[in-house]
């Protein structure tokens, strides 16, 4: 019996993610809806008619300010366009040389977007993203390693998704395998950090209040930041760590101070973070 579930796992994932990864990395589909961005480079050949302008070919490096410099017409702003946005601007910038121009682009290396994959996964690291990219695609990519709680299911593991804006999600990992929910499309910046199923929580007055991912050594100053700080009135003189119904009291000002040493935190830790009263 947990044989038949586990392959009937391994089907429903190789259903849902082989699709979606062929169709991304199909020949002339790769970089259709890449948003071309700094240090990309591009290969343009330009044509009038059926001339060939020999002066306009070659590879053009995407600048920090998302201009390519080209012959005739200088800088040409694309960055934050993806491919057939920027072929249209080269081509109406080139309009007032050349009749009816004909562009032909090709992104030929992809460095301008990245996400981060971490946690527990075989080969963690950053992930050049080179087309659409999924959650399902990344982790695939970076091999995730089994939770060894169990029956061998991917018990309580999360992933935490937080975008370059802060927000995040948070996905249960057995449902993204089966089921495909939760299969977002990823963007550059986006940090990716798979849990093994242990948490501490951070409640009260902070930005994001809820779930961490835990770590050895985790200390509650990071846990605090990575629930996005406490918001202004909180009393960080007196913040509170249940751990087995005993309650631990830390200064955080003292810490960052530098007066008072960082708690360690431990898996299932709770902090909370209450209103000062002055």
């Amino acid at each position: 019996m947990f044989c038949q579930k586990k392959w009937i796992k391994i089907f429903l994932f190789f259903l849902i993610w082989l699709p979606n990864y062929v169709a991304a990395n199909e020949p002339g589909m790769q970089a259709e809806h890449y948003t071309i961005g700094t240090g990309d480079l591009l290969s343009i050949t330009v044509w009038a008619g059926e001339h060939l302008e020999e002066d306009m070919k070659g590879e053009y490096l995407v600048l920090d300010s998302g201009v390519i410099d080209m012959p005739l017409v200088g800088d040409i702003s694309i960055g934050g366009k993806t491919k057939e946005q920027a072929k249209n601007e080269i081509t109406a910038n080139l309009e007032e040389y050349i009749r009816n121009p004909i562009v032909q682009l090709k992104v030929q290396s992809f460095n301008s977007q990245k996400v981060s994959v971490q946690g527990a996964v075989q080969r963690p690291g950053v992930i050049q993203i080179k087309g659409s990219l999924t959650l399902l695609q990344a982790l695939a990519e970076k091999q995730l390693t089994r939770n060894k709680k169990g029956s061998g299911a991917w018990a309580e593991q999360k992933v935490f998704l937080t975008r370059k804006d802060g927000t995040k999600q948070i996905i249960d990992l057995e449902a993204l395998l089966t089921l495909g929910k939760g299969n977002a499309l990823l963007k550059d910046g986006d940090n990716i950090f798979v849990s093994d199923g242990a948490y501490v929580y951070v409640g009260g007055h902070v930005s994001k209040p809820g779930a961490v991912p835990y770590r050895k050594g985790m200390l509650a100053s990071e846990a605090l930041a990575e629930a996005g700080g406490a918001e202004k009135g909180a009393n960080l003189r007196g913040v509170s760590i249940v751990r087995n119904g005993q309650i631990i009291k830390i200064n955080v000002k003292k810490i960052r101070q530098g007066s008072e040493k960082d708690q360690e935190l431990k898996k299932g830790d709770q902090i909370l973070v209450e209103e000062s009263i002055w």
